[in-house]
């Protein structure tokens, strides 16, 4: 049971570490409509979902078992961020969208926002939330600030938000993390930055929706 409870906050640790990237990202080439690319409205069809993005962000979206594809067009795309996303796909955990942009006002650093997918298996949102908050707990010294859980309310539908700070090294670094779910499936959006604009990865989060299912 501890193992279980672990394995969302090694998850958000993974996405933690891997989060700064260089800023500042430009295409090598114009990206054509697909798994990679730059801004605006994404769907990510396999996993349900939709966000928007701003248009200065890179985007990875993560389908199938096979990660040698996409690796291969974000090498050509993006080849800053090859190393990070090839460290985030063979992680274990089930991201289906990677995210990456220069940060928002005021930010020095890069940021991520990344979203991580997993079955209900018959756990409620509140459940999911407390799960996720005890395996954050556990991770020791590296948890400087939090968790604190906020419940809110979403365009897709009721939230939880969890926050916390991260010490590592050099740096601390921050995150938020929205829970929702669609009820056969939770998706956690994480962002990480070395500060917290709520605003802007706001602005992101409140564009997310859930796609249509087929009858």
């Amino acid at each position: 049971m501890r193992a279980r409870l672990l394995r969302p906050a090694l998850s958000l640790l993974i996405a933690t570490l891997l989060a700064t990237v260089p800023g500042g990202l430009i295409a090598a080439e114009t990206p054509s409509p697909g798994a990679v690319g730059m801004g605006g409205r994404v769907e990510v069809a396999e996993a349900g979902y939709a966000l928007t993005l701003p248009d200065d962000w890179a985007f990875v979206v993560v389908s199938g078992e096979d990660i040698g594809p996409v690796l291969d067009e974000v090498s050509t795309i993006f080849p800053e961020l090859t190393d990070t996303v090839e460290s985030f796909l063979v992680g274990g955990a089930d991201f289906s969208l990677l995210a990456f942009g220069p940060g928002g006002p005021d930010v020095g650093g890069s940021v991520s926002c990344n979203v991580l997918d997993r079955p209900v298996e018959g756990l409620s949102l509140d459940q999911k939330v407390a799960a996720e908050v005890e395996g954050m707990q556990g991770l020791g010294d590296f948890l400087v600030g939090g968790p604190e859980v906020t419940a809110l309310d979403l365009p897709a539908g009721p939230a939880s938000r969890i926050d916390i700070g991260m010490q590592f090294p050099d740096v601390v670094l921050l995150s938020s993390s929205w829970v929702l779910t669609d009820g056969t499936t939770f998706h956690t959006l994480t962002c990480t930055d070395l500060t917290r604009p709520d605003d802007y990865w706001a602005s992101i989060v409140e564009t997310f929706e859930f796609l249509p299912t087929a009858d």
